[in-house]
């Protein structure tokens, strides 16, 4: 009797766990659409994400700021980046200098200061590092090179003022930057060569003009204007998206288009009371100007899109996964900022929330980096939180067919 029970429960294994098997297949089976147009692999993803919703468990582990030691001291809006090696590199707009620590957050170095010599700084909008760890700082008109010791190493002129910006092999530096003509004014993304000249426009976006009542521009125009967002990847993928339509492109250093990657996506319409309050913003503005007008004229003229733009903004971690903010519609109750997780070949993974309207700079080895304005004290603070649930999301493996699922830990070891 107990052989036929045990004959009976080796059958009930080898009959149930292929079906088990089949239906977690079903569960996590993407249902969206690959096409290759004119070259170009365009990944077409569904509504819904292929791993569902999570949420980021942070854990705040370190903590940079005060106002008692000069060397931790930020009073203006920072900006960061971290190296492969965990330093930090905060850029210091109230001080004009950037201050490095290690991953503990202990203080290492000051580079550079305030003026307009060599290695001096005016404006501090943004940085890359390379595989080389030479740091480069966008001084909006020029890039100024320090090596990983804080030693300046020159400085590249630019033709044209840019954005977030990542640096290729080649030393070109790739980009987005805006282009203006009499009759109007674009949004490109563009490949500057080494001695800061434009050498290719990889696409081009134009931006909505103002509108005009009589010869006079109204206000700030649309309020749910669509923007340029472009993130590096590494040395040699980029990825940028205009916000009118749920597109993103994924580039190489070359500045050619590699993919697309689309998400079916309806959009959120502006509602009447959205519309009303920018009308009635637009007419307390031109009435404080001696100039009196009607809720019609505003009307007719006022350039609403048919909705609000798709995403807020966009990022990659250092797994080259592409993160796209959507609209933070819960914010001021909840204070969730919600992100669509991309993996780097384009399919769309997770609809991921954080919490207490923490807004990620970077992600790095598990780990968020954030900056965050303390107004009790007057000064700001850098912020590091472990995803402490990290080792839960499910990756599909590169280039492994879509079906090969695994978790995080199973790849990076």
């Amino acid at each position: 009797m107990r052989k036929s029970k045990g004959l009976i429960g080796i059958l009930f294994l080898f009959i149930v766990t292929p079906l088990i098997g089949k239906v977690a297949e079903q569960q996590t089976k993407w249902k969206g659409k690959i096409d290759i147009e004119n070259g170009i692999k365009h990944i077409k993803n569904p509504r819904d994400p292929l791993f569902g919703e999570i949420v980021f468990d942070l854990e705040e582990n370190a903590s940079i700021g005060n106002d008692k030691d000069d060397s931790y001291a930020f009073f203006k809006a920072i900006k960061l980046i971290v190296d492969k090696d965990e330093n930090i590199f905060v850029l210091d707009s109230s001080n004009l200098r950037i201050q490095k620590y290690n991953r503990d957050g202990h203080y290492l170095l000051t580079i550079g200061r305030q003026g307009q010599g060599p290695g001096e700084f005016q404006f501090l909008r943004g940085a890359f590092i390379d595989s080389k760890n030479y740091l480069y700082i966008n001084q909006i008109r020029s890039l100024s090179i320090f090596d990983k010791n804080g030693k300046f190493n020159g400085t590249i002129p630019l033709s044209a003022q840019i954005g977030p910006f990542g640096i290729t092999p080649e030393r070109n530096i790739i980009s987005s930057t805006i282009t203006y003509t009499p009759k109007e004014s674009t949004n490109d993304v563009v490949i500057i060569n080494s001695e800061g000249k434009i050498q290719k426009r990889i696409a081009s976006f134009k931006n909505q003009k103002l509108p005009v009542l009589g010869n006079i521009p109204i206000g700030g125009g649309n309020p749910f204007p669509s923007v340029l967002f472009f993130s590096p990847i590494d040395e040699n993928l980029a990825v940028f998206g205009y916000s009118s339509e749920y597109k993103l492109y994924l580039i190489n250093g070359l500045g050619e288009i590699i993919s697309i990657i689309e998400k079916e996506d309806p959009g959120e319409s502006i509602t009447k009371n959205e519309k009303d309050s920018a009308i009635n913003r637009e007419i307390d503005f031109l009435k404080k100007r001696g100039l009196h007008t009607s809720k019609k004229d505003i009307e007719d003229i006022y350039p609403f899109p048919p909705h609000k733009p798709f995403f807020y903004w966009m990022m990659t971690d250092d797994q080259g996964n592409i993160y796209v903010e959507k609209i933070r519609e819960a914010e001021n109750k909840k204070k969730e900022v919600y992100f669509d997780l991309f993996n780097p070949e384009g399919y769309y993974l997770y609809r991921v929330t954080m919490k207490d309207g923490i807004i990620p700079e970077m992600i790095v080895n598990r780990s968020v980096y954030a900056t965050k304005e303390n107004p009790e004290k007057g000064y700001y603070e850098i912020k590091r939180y472990r995803i402490r649930n990290w080792a839960q999301i499910k990756v599909l493996e590169k280039g492994t067919d879509i079906g090969h699922i695994s978790m995080y830990d199973d790849i990076v070891r």
